[in-house]
């Protein structure tokens, strides 16, 4: 009878298992018509279970970057002036126990800039202490308000608690960043891989070592290095192991009280790694493992070197595509990055094939240079009378492609890129614009003369 006369729009805090030792606890607002201000909850698991950690909370001002419940109003510090000076955290009394309540608000100014309307409020970390099963309860804080709306009311709550499983098993770990470099000598490449680990304290006790993997469905050899972890080196919840032999310099670095973790590899050979990669984390007898794709891997705006795949197997990537067409001729440039598994081919002797949709377009064999740093022609006039102009930078696959005084037959749309010469043959979707008439740029001689990008690929 209690359920019949609730609300049907609710705000919905649900626990999910990520592991034996780690719950997710999260947040929907889907049906209601105003977005939550603020949680008061509390957590609780039975038996002898305990609660050892709470983290990977938002932080701070709500914001488009970073959105969420960052404000912690009872233990958020402010000066006489009204500027934070400590954040503070979201838990309500000491851990350790078998209940943790969590206060967390939202601010920020801008809808732009609002919470989402379903997203993760943090993780817990708990100790079974030896129980087959565990089970959570996400119940409403009365004292500290409960859950309340933007608009002042509080929400109807519906709490799902869900169970544990015992100890053993793998650990959980979730990379927040990652980034990947390609360095400008043999073995010169690094990468550095940092998130969250989740294992209490005596996880990482009785074994030699921690092993780190880095591998990915095109790497040619997998990227193995051992980390030694003296006991001794456990200090206020953290281990530290650094391990130099040189020109190899590696780091791991466990946090058993905020679960974070580093690792970094450098003057490594990363030949061959390529998006999605996988990261693992061996340490004693527990395991840790996931999948990091571009959108950690050196951030959005900035893909995985393609310089690793040189030598391995043909890439290629189009980084910037521009098409104007004009009243009386078109053009198309085209910048991006390659790589071949073949770096000895030599150009010079191979036709270079481009077709943009069905049209095709031939720069003859002969009409490509060697230089330093790969291969490059100019002003090269075609059987149509278009004019082409390419480099190819083998040092820093990079390359660009112009074809000018041409018609470009296809449509506005998606159309197919392809570029073939000797046994590279790769093709990538770019997008045509209309067919309206445009005045011609004033041609400078900047845009066709094959001058190699100075941009870095790493």
């Amino acid at each position: 009878m209690l359920l019949l006369v609730l609300p049907a729009q609710a705000v919905v805090v649900t626990c999910v298992k990520e592991s034996s030792e780690v719950l997710r606890i999260d947040y929907s607002a889907a049906d209601e018509a105003v977005l939550p201000i603020a949680f008061a909850i509390d957590i609780a698991v039975d038996g002898i279970a305990t609660i050892e950690n709470v983290y990977d909370y938002k932080v701070g001002d709500s914001n488009t970057a970073d959105p969420g419940y960052g404000i912690f109003p009872n233990s958020m510090q402010i000066d006489e002036n009204g500027n934070v000076i400590d954040w503070g955290t979201p838990v309500v009394g000491p851990l350790g126990g078998s209940t943790v309540t969590l206060q967390m608000a939202s601010r920020y100014s801008g809808s732009e800039n609002a919470p989402l309307r379903s997203d993760i409020l943090c993780r817990i970390r708990i100790n079974p202490n030896g129980a087959a099963d565990v089970n959570v309860t996400i119940t409403r804080n009365v004292t500290g308000g409960g859950v309340v709306l933007e608009n002042g009311l509080p929400a109807s709550f519906n709490g799902q608690g869900g169970s544990g499983g015992g100890g053993g098993g793998p650990l959980g770990v979730r990379v927040t960043k990652c980034t990947v470099r390609a360095g400008s000598k043999p073995s010169s490449d690094s990468i550095s891989v940092s998130g969250y680990i989740d294992g209490a304290a005596d996880a990482f006790s009785g074994f030699g070592s921690a092993v780190a993997t880095i591998t990915s469905a095109d790497i040619v050899s997998p990227c193995l290095q051992t980390f030694p972890i003296d006991g001794a080196t456990y200090k206020n919840g953290q281990f530290k192991s650094t391990k130099t032999a040189s020109p190899l310099r590696t780091s791991l670095t466990v946090n058993t009280r905020t679960s974070k973790f580093t690792f970094s590899a450098r003057n490594v050979s990363l030949k061959g790694l390529s998006s999605p990669l996988n990261f693992e984390s061996a340490i004693g007898a527990s395991t840790a493992a996931t999948e990091v794709n571009e959108t950690i891997i050196n951030g959005k705006s900035r893909p995985i070197p393609i310089k690793l795949m040189m030598g391995v197997k043909d890439s290629l990537r189009i980084d910037k595509f521009t098409a104007k067409r004009r009243a009386t001729t078109d053009y198309f440039t085209v910048r991006g990055g390659f790589a071949v598994q073949n770096t000895g081919v030599n150009m010079v002797n191979e036709p270079f094939i481009v077709t943009l949709g069905g049209q095709t377009f031939t720069i003859p064999a002969g009409s490509f240079k060697a230089n330093r740093s790969g291969f490059a022609c100019s002003r090269i006039t075609l059987a149509d009378d278009s004019v082409a102009a390419a480099s190819f930078n083998f040092a820093r696959s990079a390359f660009t492609l112009t074809i000018k005084n041409t018609k470009i037959e296809a449509g506005e749309g998606s159309a197919g890129l392809r570029l073939n010469f000797a046994l590279f043959d790769q093709v990538n979707q770019v997008n045509l614009p209309q067919v309206i008439p445009v005045n011609p740029p004033q041609d400078n001689g900047d845009d066709d003369e094959g001058e190699d990008d100075d941009d870095d690929d790493d």
